[in-house]
Parts: C-alpha cells; structure tokens; sequence
C-alpha cells in the first residue's frame, strides 16, 4: 500500500506547507532513567521484574518509593530548612493506563513483598487480643478495681476502605503509622471523597501534611485525638475516567499525586529467575526502623543544591499558565524532600549499614531533583493534556500515528475502512477537512475515474514523517 504508481506524480516535499499539530500532537512519554537513580545490579534486577511481569519499570518504581515511604512512615519527619520543619515522608501515588497496561500487575508485586510483613502484624494482633482477653476477664472479675486493658489495634499497612471510620479504625491515635489507602480504580475514592462528605476529603487532605487531627462525632463520646494523621494514596486509574476528575474544580488533592503514565510493553522471558524477593528486603529493613520518631535534615551540601533548585522551581510555578500543573508544581517542593528521604533510606536498606541513614546527602537529593525534573514533572504534563484532550482530538493523533508508522505516502479510504483502520461514528468529511486544513493530507486527484463516485484517494504530506508524535 506505500508503493507509488508510476503515473502518479506525488508533490515534492518542499511543495507541501508546514503541518501544525500544536492542537492535537502528542506529548512524548517520559522515560524514568534508573541508572540516573539506583545501582547497576538493581537497575538490572528492575528491568528484568518489569520483563517477567509484562508490566512498565515505571509502575513497579511509583510503588516501590509509595510504599516505602508509607513503611518508613512517622518514625522519620524531615528538617528541610529554617522556617521548614516536619515535612512527613509519605508520598501519594497514581497508576494511569489503559485496562490492559497491566498496572494492577505491579501493585500485585508490591503486595507480594508486603506479604511477609502483613502476616507478621496479623499474628502480633492476635497475640496481643489473646492477652487482652485475658487482661479483661481479670478487669470484669475485680469488679474494676483493676486498671481496665486497652482494646489492641491491629497494625495495618494497607487498606481497601477509604471511609473515614475506616481508616480510624486501623489507626492508635496514641501511636499512629502511616497507612496507605489503595484502590484498584481510583476513580471510586475520588468520587465518593466529592458526592458524599466534603469532610471526608478535608480528612485526606490533611493526612498527605500528618498533622494532629480530631474527629468529633455525634456517634463516639469523645473526640478521637489523633497526634499524626499520615494517609498515603496508591491505585490505579484509567485515562477517560480521569479526565472527569481533571474538569472539577482543583482544591490541590490531583496535585499531590505522583503519576505514572509509561507506554505498555510487552511481556519477555528475562535472563534468569527472578521474583520480589530484593523488594522484600527493602521493605522488611525499613521496617525494623526503630518506632522512635526522629527528625532527618538535609546535609549542608544538599540544603544548597535543594535551595538553589528550589528557588528555580517556584519561578516555573509562577509563570505555568495551566491551573493543574501550576499545582502540581508547586508541590513538587515538598515531594522532592519527601523523595529524597525515601530513596535515602532504600539505598541503606539495599546496603550491609546497620544503622539507618541520619541525613540526606547531595547526591541522593540531586537524584530525587532528577526524577522530579525529568520524570514527574513531564510526567504530570502528559497526564494532565493527554487526559484532557477532546475525542476528535485523540482520534486524529492515532490516525496520524497510524500514517506515520506504517509510512504511508497515499491511501484509500474505503480501503482502510475495509481494513477497520479509518476511525468510526465521525463525521468523515469533517475529518479528513481537518487534516486538509492541518496541511496533513490533500486529495489525490490523479485517482478520479472518468465516470461514478471519486475513489476518496489521498496523499500524505511526506513531512508527517519526520515529526515526533
């Protein structure tokens, strides 16, 4: 179909005008440079899980920084500067995708890794209600002479149910942790936090700062006083169900995302066996952190590099015209130290140190500028446009990918309808007028047989190859 009949004469690539595609082109994807980030071994060790399970490195680092912070959770805050203390670690994350890009795969993995920890916790809490029914039967039988026990809260590292009652339920207010909130389809969380009670999303906004938080009820008899409210957010989502969200008013909660919209892949068998096994080990090491709250500060050299970038990012933030991205960028502060503090600790859990890190170096800190600078930053650009395209729009750019991968100099239209290429329930002349105007495409009047309908021939500006879509 890309050869050329010899009586047909194709316009010379000077001879086309130049192809706008402001409206509607692509943002390029992103690429996550793990060898900017992590040691050679682990790179490999990545590159291979993201083989084997079919499913983009990029998800399976989105949870691996979430979950690690959420494990690290409040035994660290972070003294950034002067004026900027106790910025929590835990971090808010986004899987985007298609239903086939396999993101429920990688969140799978994680919890894989997470298992061992899960069912240590599971069995402390039925050790710990075991004593506590004890305890109460000696409190029943003293007449409450005795000092009454405290009802064990079994310590919960991940939950599905994101009511606020819920997510109370699994915290000790005297002693709390973080707790990540997943949810396969993110869409759901989102939407009952807006239809149902506006305090409910106030609730989760607070918990991405851990702040004290009190929840006064008419149902409990006292306020719960909670000292640190820390709630971390992973799930998955998909491009069309996030657009909705996208077009409600912002009140900063899309912002603290992180997002991950890599293209798919397919599936390889990799060099060797591989399994979540060294995703295991971080997690476990991070949480043998002593429960003790401490304080961990940028050295001085990090401090410089992170002022100094820091100062930069705001003036971008400013000058961004886009409500979203000005958000989101203006976050990326906070998520940079967050990041920073994360990778600090799993680059110590990945080592033989014995002692948890108690700074965060230059180089780690230039590392998470680097995932925010090339990753997350251009990452949020592509979710926030691609996500917010029109249909005609996204239409247009696959049927243009399509000419453009399959280097097609002409084509029929009927012919591609044939081959269920040429986009369905448009207007077909509205279409193709719009690639007309675009300088994408122009009649081929050399097709038109003498007698009956036009054969509806076209030629392909031979520009459309050169360009990044």
């Amino acid at each position: 179909m890309t050869a050329t009949p010899p009586n047909v004469i194709l316009p010379a690539k000077e001879e086309w005008g130049e192809i706008d595609l402001n409206d509607i082109q692509d943002i390029v994807t992103p690429t996550i440079f793990l060898e900017n980030i992590f040691e050679e071994s682990f790179v490999k060790y990545l590159r291979n899980l993201s083989k084997a399970s079919g499913t983009p490195v990029d998800y399976i680092v989105l949870n691996l920084l979430v979950m690690s912070s959420v494990v690290i959770g409040n035994k660290r805050t972070i003294y950034v500067r002067n004026g900027w203390t106790d910025e929590p670690v835990h971090l808010w994350g986004a899987l985007v995708g298609a239903p086939s890009a396999k993101k429920t795969v990688s969140v799978k993995i994680t919890k894989k890794a997470l298992r061992r920890l899960v069912e240590t916790r599971k069995m402390q809490y039925l050790n710990q209600k075991s004593i506590y029914r004890s305890a109460l039967q000696r409190f029943n039988q003293s007449g409450g002479t005795d000092e009454e026990p405290k009802k064990p809260i079994m310590r919960q590292l991940i939950i599905n149910d994101s009511t606020v009652e819920a997510i109370h339920r699994v915290i000790d207010p005297e002693n709390p942790e973080c707790v990540c909130v997943f949810r396969d389809e993110l869409t759901g969380l989102m939407g009952a936090l807006s239809k149902y009670n506006n305090g409910d999303r106030s609730f989760f906004l607070e918990g991405y700062n851990g702040a004290p938080y009190n929840i006064n009820r008419v149902k409990y008899d006292e306020p719960i006083l909670i000292s640190k409210l820390s709630l971390s957010i992973l799930g998955t989502i998909q491009p069309q169900k996030l657009k909705s969200l996208l077009r409600e008013a912002d009140d900063g909660f899309i912002s603290r995302l992180l997002f991950a919209f890599p293209d798919p892949i397919f599936s390889e068998e990799p060099d060797f066996e591989i399994d979540e096994g060294k995703i295991r080990i971080i997690f476990e090491k991070l949480d043998q952190i002593s429960s003790k709250h401490q304080s961990i500060s940028l050295d001085e050299k990090a401090k410089e590099i992170f002022n100094q970038w820091h100062r930069e990012n705001e003036i971008v933030t400013q000058k961004c015209v886009d409500e979203l991205l000005q958000s989101s960028y203006g976050k990326m502060g906070g998520q940079s130290v967050r990041l920073a503090c994360s990778l600090e600790h799993i680059f110590w859990a990945l080592s033989d140190k014995k002692e948890p890190p108690r700074s965060i170096s230059k180089d780690t800190m230039l590392k998470a500028i680097v995932l925010i600078e090339d990753y997350f930053k251009p990452m949020a650009e592509k979710v926030f446009c691609d996500c917010l395209h029109s249909r005609a729009d996204n239409v247009q750019r696959s049927f243009l990918r399509y000419l453009k991968d399959q280097k097609l100099e002409k084509f029929n239209v009927r012919e591609l309808k044939h081959r269920n290429v040429f986009p369905k329930n448009i207007d077909e002349n509205e279409f193709l007028t719009n690639l007309i105007e675009l300088n994408v495409i122009r009649k081929d009047i050399s097709g038109f047989p003498p007698k009956g309908r036009p054969l509806k021939n076209y030629v392909v500006n031979p520009k459309l190859m050169e360009m990044k879509l």
